[in-house]
Order: C-alpha cells, then structure tokens, then sequence
C-alpha cells in the first residue's frame, strides 16, 4: 500500500492548468496490482500504476567447453504505468519508478486534454477546412509559368515566406502549437524557398499552395482562426 505522503503528491500532480483533483477519483490498493489506479470522471481515460515480477534469462559461457553453455536467471521487481489516452497510442505501456511517478501522471492529463479537443468528425473537418482554403488560396494565371523564377522574384518569394514564417510565429503565441511541430513548418517552408528556383513557376505555385494550405488546417480547426491566417498566407502566394 502506498504510504499517505505519496498519495499527496499524486493528488498534487493531478492538479494542473488542464484539470483539477475533483475530475479524477484516486484508489489504492492495500494489497495487489494496481498499486494506483486514477480514473478521469468524464470519460473512459484512466492510469494504472503496477508492480510485476519479472524473471531475465542470461546464456553464461561454460568454463570448460564439454560442459556446454549454462543459462541463469534472475527475478525483478519493476513498475510500470499503463495508462488511456497514450501520447501518441490510444493505450502506453512504460517502466517509470516512484520518483517518475507523478511527472508520468501530468503527462498522462495533458494527453487527456489534447484528446479531448480532437472532434470524432476530424476527417470531414479536415475536408471543410481544405476545400474552403483551396478557394481562397486558388493560384490564378502565373506570368511565364512555364520558366523558373527569375533571381529577383526568388528574392521576393523568400521574402514573403519569411514573413509569413514570422508571423505565424507571432499567432503561435495564442494557439500554443507544439515547438516541434513549428520546426517541421520552419523546414517546410526553407524547402518552398529553395524549390522556387528549382521548379517552373506554374506548377511551384501550385506545390507552394497545397503546402501552405496543410500548413493552415496544422495551425487552426476553427472558423475564427482560418479567418486570423488567410491573409498572411494569401500574401506568400504568387497574385
């Protein structure tokens, strides 16, 4: 059983800027597995905290070669957290220790709350958000599509995408996009650049279009922030 200062400190982490101690209910098991167990009160998401018995097997080399190999074993004790919403499973699995314990468990609540805003119709979302890009961003008549980019207007292509980068920077401060994921649009649009020149013009703006329109449907789900992001977009598109 786990002693009642741990116990705090579990409901302490349960405390976060995604949930409260009141959203979850806490049990504990004096004897057995789980050790913890914590469910979500509002949905089917929970997090178990268990100890398992385990047995390693090692092959030993024999001292003298007719004896042949010998195989040993040894048994552990390990802990492990099984927890629903996983970070990127609908279930992870992981080894953590007591010390781990409660950071694994603000974890477990953040993926709670980012698969609570996923809407079970993200598909025919996604869909909407696209077709209503694809008719804003639509590319009209390019002048000489059929060449590649002449020096200035890869200059000036560059320059409008740098711009674009940075102000969505600047809108990442309200929707709060994971910095990984601002890096995989950062390399995104340095390879739009550096196609400019590679690409004939036609057929670059429409690369560059659908690029930056999944760039959009990444950044925002709602009708308020298509509408934040359609203008500086629009902007890095060839008029």
């Amino acid at each position: 059983m786990l002693n009642r200062h741990f116990i705090e400190e579990i409901k302490n982490s349960l405390n976060s800027k995604y949930f409260t101690l009141s959203d979850f209910q806490i049990e504990s098991s004096e004897s057995g597995s789980p050790l913890l167990h914590i469910i979500f009160n509002y949905a089917d998401y929970d997090f178990k905290f268990i100890e398992v018995e385990e047995k390693d097997i090692y092959t030993e080399t024999a001292r003298y070669s007719f004896s042949g190999d010998i195989k040993r074993s040894e048994s552990y004790t390990r802990y492990y957290a099984i927890y629903s919403p996983g970070k990127y499973k609908a279930t992870d699995k992981v080894q953590v220790s007591f010390a781990e314990l409660a950071e694994q468990i603000e974890s477990w609540s953040s993926y709670i709350a980012n698969d609570l805003v996923v809407v079970d119709n993200d598909d025919t979302l996604f869909e909407q958000i696209r077709d209503e890009l694809e008719v804003v961003f639509t590319v009209k008549d390019v002048e000489n599509e059929g060449q590649v980019a002449s020096f200035e207007e890869q200059l000036d292509v560059s320059e409008k995408l740098d711009k674009l980068y940075e102000r969505l920077e600047e809108l990442n401060k309200k929707v709060q996009f994971a910095s990984d994921e601002m890096i995989k649009i950062k390399d995104e649009i340095e390879m739009l650049k550096s196609s400019s020149g590679q690409m004939p013009k036609g057929i670059w703006a429409k690369v560059a279009k659908n690029r930056l329109v999944e760039i959009a449907i990444k950044f925002f789900k709602t009708p308020e922030g298509r509408e934040l992001i359609v203008h500086t977009i629009k902007q890095a598109l060839p008029s």
